[in-house]
């Protein structure tokens, strides 16, 4: 409702009390009259000097709390995209850290792999070295061996030469060849 409907109103309402009381007594329709002249001088006052101002500070203020609205709700929604990022950022690091010990491992089994292998073929090459080396010598032993029968068979044919041989006596050379060869 307008001020001029609320004031037109008003008058109606004073008129018609005006003519309900007509001869009791004093007349309201001045007063009322006064009363509407005095409401609307404070009401043009109001409106030229307050309203404006006040009209102003009011629209200043509904604009700056639908500013701060405005970007409380960018910074919610900037908080929800780095929220988001950060959780993206995050999958994105552990799955490069599983793909990098995976690759760590793989290394890892390549390496014990290369170790065992190179561990085999040197131990094939000890035994090969360690068998060539026995049979090295057991042939050397063999020559060794040979030379001491051949001396000893030689010592013991010329001891069979020199001396006329009974059996007590090849007996005898038997033994003595027998002790010569557990000496040596």
């Amino acid at each position: 409702m307008s001020l001029f409907e609320l004031s037109m109103l008003s008058a109606r309402a004073a008129i018609a009390a005006e003519e309900a009381h007509a001869g009791e007594g004093p007349s309201l329709l001045p007063q009322m009259i006064t009363v509407i002249v005095c409401f609307l001088i404070v009401y043009w006052i109001l409106k030229r000097f307050a309203f404006g101002p006040i009209l102003g500070v009011i629209d200043e203020r509904a604009g700056k709390i639908e500013s701060d609205l405005k970007r409380s709700e960018d910074a919610r929604r900037q908080a929800e995209a780095d929220r988001v990022e950060a959780e993206q950022r995050l999958r994105n690091i552990e799955e490069e850290a599983r793909v990098k010990m995976q690759a760590m491992m793989a290394d890892a089994r390549e390496l014990a792999d290369a170790v065992r292998q190179k561990s085999h073929k040197d131990a094939a090459d000890m035994l090969e070295k360690a068998r060539k080396n026995i049979e090295y010598e057991t042939e050397k032993a063999r020559e060794v061996i040979k030379t001491d029968i051949v001396n000893l068979t030689v010592e013991a044919a010329e001891h069979l030469i020199k001396e006329k041989l009974d059996d007590e006596k090849h007996r005898q050379l038997i033994g003595d060849f027998i002790s010569r060869i557990e000496r040596n």
